[in-house]
């Protein structure tokens, strides 16, 4: 249904999967971090944080759940720490250039965070060294 732009429909069979308590992380990491990409898809951001933040419990070295709740909380407004989720994000996978994309949208969108974070400025120099070779991937 993801495929299909269906986020309403993907959402009610992701937490179908969830519901069946997977003993796999892998898994839960996977129906949690998807749950929150189709609710962000939605605008439904405040609903999408809690599924990214289960998405990082299970497995904190994947970075979609990391970009994926960055973005939940830049639709809530609460850019600092959005960013701070993008720069873990592009962290954990560099080679993944969306984070990095929604990092510099959010600076230009918001320049002050700029002062109200502090390091973003060489975290941002920082990552855009780490994105060198990188190619986008699916949410």
């Amino acid at each position: 249904m993801e495929g299909l732009d269906d986020y309403t429909s993907a959402c009610e069979f992701y937490s179908k999967g969830l519901s069946l308590h997977p003993q796999s992380g892998f898994t839960r990491y996977f129906l949690n971090n998807n749950i929150g990409y189709s609710l962000n898809q939605l605008g439904r951001f405040a609903d999408a944080e809690p599924y990214c933040r289960a998405a990082i419990e299970v497995e904190e070295r994947c970075h979609n759940a990391y970009k994926n709740l960055g973005v939940s909380l830049t639709g809530q407004k609460r850019y600092a720490e959005a960013s701070v989720c993008f720069v873990q994000a592009i962290r954990a996978g560099p080679r993944d250039r969306r984070a990095l994309l929604c990092l510099e949208r959010l600076v230009t969108e918001v320049p002050e965070i700029l002062s109200l974070v502090p390091g973003l400025e060489k975290d941002l120099d920082d990552c855009r060294v780490l994105d060198q070779g990188s190619s986008p991937s699916k949410n």
